[in-house]
C-alpha cells in the first residue's frame, strides 16, 4: 500500500497537474490485488476480513478510475462553441434592447458580459480539476502515506 501511495503522490499527481495521465501506481495496485488473492482464510473471521479487504480494494479501483477519468475527460469543443455562441447572442440582444438612458444601457450590458465571463472562467477552472487555483489536492494521499509509515 505504501508503494501505491508513494507512486500516486510522487508520479501520478504531478502528471495529472500537468494535464497527463500516469499509470505509475498501477503496478503497485496490481501487487496489492495479487497479494490479497493469494491469501487463504483459515477461519470465518479471516474470511470476513478478506471480504472487507476485497470490498475496500474494489472501492480503491473505482476511486482511481474516477480520478483518472476526471483528469482526462474535459468538456467537448462542441459545448464550448454553444457556450460562446449563446454568450455572444445574449450580449448582442442586450445591446439591442432599447433604454432611455445610455448609462443604464451600458451598465446592463456590462453586467451581462461580466456574468458570462465569470461563468465561463469558472467552467474552465472546474474543467481541469487538478490544475489551477481551484484544484484537487494530493494532501489526503500524503496523510495516508505518513500514517502508513516508512520502511
Amino acid at each position: 500500500m505504501r508503494h501505491y501511495l508513494q507512486a500516486v503522490v510522487d508520479r501520478d499527481w504531478p502528471a495529472q497537474q500537468a494535464g497527463r495521465i500516469s499509470d505509475a501506481a498501477e503496478p503497485a495496485l496490481r501487487q496489492i490485488r495479487v497479494t490479497l488473492a493469494a491469501f487463504k482464510p483459515a477461519t470465518s473471521g479471516d474470511a470476513v476480513l478478506m471480504q472487507e479487504m476485497l470490498h475496500s480494494l474494489n472501492e480503491l479501483y473505482n476511486a482511481r478510475h474516477a480520478r483518472l477519468e476526471a483528469a482526462g475527460g474535459h468538456i467537448p469543443s462542441s459545448v464550448w462553441w454553444v457556450i460562446g455562441f449563446l454568450g455572444v447572442l445574449t450580449v448582442g440582444f442586450a445591446a439591442l434592447a432599447g433604454m432611455r438612458s445610455l448609462l443604464v444601457h451600458f451598465v446592463m450590458l456590462a453586467g451581462f458580459t461580466s456574468t458570462i465571463v465569470i461563468v465561463v472562467s469558472l467552467i474552465v477552472q472546474l474543467d481541469f480539476p487538478f490544475r489551477g487555483e481551484i484544484s484537487v489536492s494530493a494532501e489526503p494521499f500524503r496523510q495516508a502515506l505518513e500514517h502508513a509509515g516508512h520502511d
